[in-house]
This record gives C-alpha cells, structure tokens and sequence, in this order.
C-alpha cells in the first residue's frame, strides 16, 4: 500500500536492479551503463527536456531501501533518475559511453547547474508488490480502459489546435473532420495526415487560390459554397489521407505545383459565380442545402460500414472513381453532391446516363462488339468481357445480369425501370430504391473504371 507523498533529494534514491527496461544488474555504476545504452538518444532528449521545461508534475514510485529510513530505490522513473543523476555528475557517465553522449550531457549540465533540482516528489510504496498493479497500467496499454488510453489521430489533432491555436493548415484539417459527413475510420485517416504536409501545401498562394481559399492575418477565408469547398479539400488531401501520396512526394516547391497541376479544374470551386459574402473555414456558415456528402477520392476498400440508404446522396462519400472523361467524371461528382431526397428525378435521369455512357466508355476502349445499340444489350457485353478476362466473376455480375435480363424487366434494378426514369412520365423516382439500385451496380461500376 501507499504510505505517504513527499520531497526526496534524489541523491538518496537508487535505480532498481530490477529494472524492465534491460537485464538485471548488480552495482548501481552498471544499472546506469546498461540505462545509457538501451535509451540513448532517448535519454539525452529526456535530459534536455528537463533542462528547459523542469522535471513535470508526474511522481517517482520508489520503496524503502532496506531497512534505511532516508534511501529508497525507484520502481517507477528510473529514466528520470539517470537523466538528473547525469546532469549532476557528468563525470558518473561510464568509460563505454560514446563521445557525442559525453559532450552533449556536459553541455546540459552546464545550464542544469545554473537552476539545479534536488528534490523529486516521490509516493513511497511499502514493497515492490504494493506498486505493480500502478506500475503495469501506467506501461501495459489500455487494459480495457484501467490503464492510460492513447489519444486517437483526432484527439491528438484537436490537442495540437488548443495549444498552437487554430494555424490555417489546423483550420483545413478541421473543417474536413467536422464537415466531411466521414465515418470514424475515415476521420482517423485524415486526421492521421501529417500537419507539415498540409502546411506545405496550404501555404502556398497557388495551392489556395485553386481550393478558392485566401488568408486574412491567420484565417482562411472563401466565397465558394460551404459544398464546394468540401469536396475540392477533400478530394485534395484525399490521396494523403489513404497513403497514395506521401510528404516526400510534396517535399519541394516543384512537386507541389506538379501535383497541383494534376488537380482537375473540375475539382476546383467556381468562384467566378460566387455571390456570398466570405466566410471563415472556421466558422462554416449553415448551408441551405442539407449537408451533402463531397467527394472524397479515397479508396473503397477504406470503408469500415455496410452501404446504407440511410446516406443523404446516390454515390457514398467513401466510394471513390478515377475517371478521366471530362463530362462523365462532373456526372459522377454531381452525383456524389446531389441531395437525393429533394432532387429524386435529377438524380434517377443522371444515373441511367452515367450508366450508359460508362458502358460506352467501356466498350470504346475496349472494341466490343455489341449485338444491339440498346442498354440491356450493351450490360450483356461488357458483362461477358468482364467474365472472360477474369476481372469479375458469376457471382459479382449477378446483379447486372439480373438488371439486363428481360425475366426481371419490372424489377426496381432492372434496365427498364431505369429507361422509365427518362421516358415515362407517370414513373415516381424513389430516392432509396435509387440508393439500393447504385449499391448493386457498385462493383460493376468500380470495375469498368479500374
């Protein structure tokens, strides 16, 4: 049990033979040899630490040595103790040591000497058995919840926010966590981009001037739509956020143009149209529109839920294509922009185009030989060409094959209802059957992209 809290001069404190950190030893000269070498750097980054910012609030765990009533050893800080026992005492270092380690604690010692510590705050434990239980949960990981819970990405990110305050390239990373409409996994995934690279990038007038965004003291600021915006962020860090691009490959000013020149214009906001007063990233203002999923271009195998209905456009936010067709690719954007609950026949008329005209992209490119210029047909084509060449099997092609087969003309998902959507004018689009319609022609549609 703990007997009580209370200063010890840490001259009188002993490093623990038994030690976790590296084997057992005997002397204390050899406890402090085998500390050096197993931490290192680590140790001198320690002593520089407590150099410049003092030791911190946090406790030593030590015990009675023996039976002496003013020695004790450490069971939890041996790392602090060697760092303070070194920048007391240089000449304690072993002859082992290497030289810059010798150097660089003398240098510490110097400006340690100008404002010294003696004491360290200590709990006094009884025994070594009274401390375990503290011991393990402070150095074994969560423990369901007992012991220390590490920050996430995204605790981290906001952590990082209350200290520097909100910095511009914070303030991007921010707005994508808030208004992205990301699930868990994928907030951690932009989260997890390194904040230098979006300083990198966002620092520079020609990366903000094509995501509509320009600096005002330490805000950003823009008149595009709260939409546009999104999406063109999102689709620009998006390759960051999946590991595609790395800070190496925007390291210098070159390769951030080269990458910024890759960027699609359609991408960008059109801030020539833009009527709204500026606004700051910040402070969003509230969109008239119902929040709308934009479109990240992250993978769809990042996906961490099942499709849902539940989702507020056609094309889920997670699903991303690389299409280079210019009009087909501003198609899939709207449609991963569109608010399928007010806009149903806007989006039943774009799906059954972008449907065709994929199928047409597809057959181009690839010579396929059609029997009769008409939907069901064409899905029949590419459909065997994807069997044939290995690239889908029955079972994924099942449902564009039902879609295409004249037995099941009437059904929701089938190649008649979607020429309906254009050519009957008594048929109602209903904004989840058009959700679970896309959901079955996903693999299909990811497919003929690839």
């Amino acid at each position: 049990m703990v007997t009580n809290s209370l200063p010890i001069v840490f001259t009188n404190i002993f490093l623990d033979t038994e030690n976790p950190r590296h084997d057992a030893s005997g002397s204390q000269p050899e406890l402090m040899e085998a500390m050096v070498q197993s931490q290192n750097r680590k140790l001198l980054k320690l002593a520089e630490d407590i150099v410049e910012n003092g030791l911190g609030p946090e406790p030593f765990y030590v015990m009675p040595y023996d039976s002496s009533r003013d020695k004790f050893i450490v069971l939890e800080g041996n790392r602090r103790l060697t760092a303070l026992k070194l920048l007391h005492n240089p000449s304690s270092l072993p002859e082992s040591t290497q030289p810059f380690f010798k150097k660089k604690i003398k240098e510490l010692s110097k400006k340690f000497s100008k404002k010294p510590i003696s004491e360290v705050q200590c709990i006094v434990f009884n025994n070594r058995a009274a401390a375990r239980r503290w011991i393990e949960l402070k150095h074994t990981g969560e423990n369901e919840g007992a012991g220390t819970v590490a920050w996430d990405a995204i605790s981290k990110r906001r952590f990082e926010a209350f200290k520097k305050g909100h910095t511009p390239e914070l303030q991007v990373i921010e707005f994508i966590l808030k208004e992205g409409n990301l699930d868990e996994a994928q907030k951690k995934l932009f989260a997890a981009i390194p904040v230098t690279t979006v300083k990198r990038l966002i620092d520079m007038p020609e990366v903000r001037k094509a995501l509509g965004l320009y600096k005002k003291e330490n805000d950003l600021l823009t008149s595009a739509t709260k939409a546009e915006i999104r999406s063109a962020l999102m689709e620009f860090f998006a390759p960051f956020a999946t590991g595609e691009k790395k800070v190496g490959d925007v390291y210098y000013r070159e390769q951030r143009l080269n990458y910024l020149k890759r960027f699609p214009e359609e991408l960008r906001p059109d801030l020539k149209s833009a009527t709204r007063e500026p606004w700051k990233l910040l402070a969003p203002p509230k969109d008239t529109e119902k929040k709308a999923d934009s479109g990240a271009s992250y993978k769809a195998t990042i996906r961490s839920k099942p499709l849902s209905t539940r989702r507020q456009t056609l094309i889920p936010p997670n699903f991303h294509l690389k299409i280079e067709h210019k009009r087909l690719n501003k198609i899939y954007q709207e449609l991963k922009n569109l608010e399928l609950d007010e806009y149903q026949n806007a989006g039943a008329v774009l799906l059954r185009v972008f449907l065709e005209c994929s199928l047409d992209v597809y057959i181009d490119k690839n010579r396929i030989k059609i029997k009769k210029d008409v939907l069901y047909e064409k899905i029949k084509g590419v459909a065997d060409h994807l069997e044939d060449n290995g690239l889908m099997s029955q079972d994924q092609l099942k449902p564009v094959r039902v879609a295409a087969d004249k037995q099941y003309q009437h059904g929701l998902f089938s190649t008649n209802t979607l020429n309906a959507y254009i050519h009957n004018k008594d048929i109602q689009p209903n904004a989840n059957e058009l959700k679970t319609t896309w959901d079955n022609m996903e693999l299909f549609m990811q497919t003929l992209w690839s």
